[in-house]
């Protein structure tokens, strides 16, 4: 049921919240002309050693979230692995 409106929140402070948790924030850029946005990521939007990664159009996407997905979940899969060992 809808309720209403949740009020926005600023970039910088889910950026702050997210930090205090210790929660790693990555991004997915579509650069169109705006050649700056992958830097805008890094400064605004990603955490601690999260990566930002760019494409140039939105076909790229798919490809590009996968890879994505894939660079994020890969570093849980070696760690459960050698601590399987």
């Amino acid at each position: 049921m809808f309720r209403g409106r949740r009020r926005a929140v600023v970039p910088a402070d889910a950026r702050s919240r997210a930090e205090s948790a210790q929660v790693t924030v990555n991004a997915l850029a579509i650069q169109d002309d705006d050649e700056n946005l992958g830097q805008w990521y890094r400064s605004n939007i990603v955490t601690g050693d999260g990566f930002v990664m760019t494409i140039d159009h939105a076909d790229a996407f798919g490809p590009a979230m996968q890879s994505k997905l894939l660079r994020e979940i890969r570093p849980l899969v070696v760690a459960r692995a050698a601590a399987a060992r």
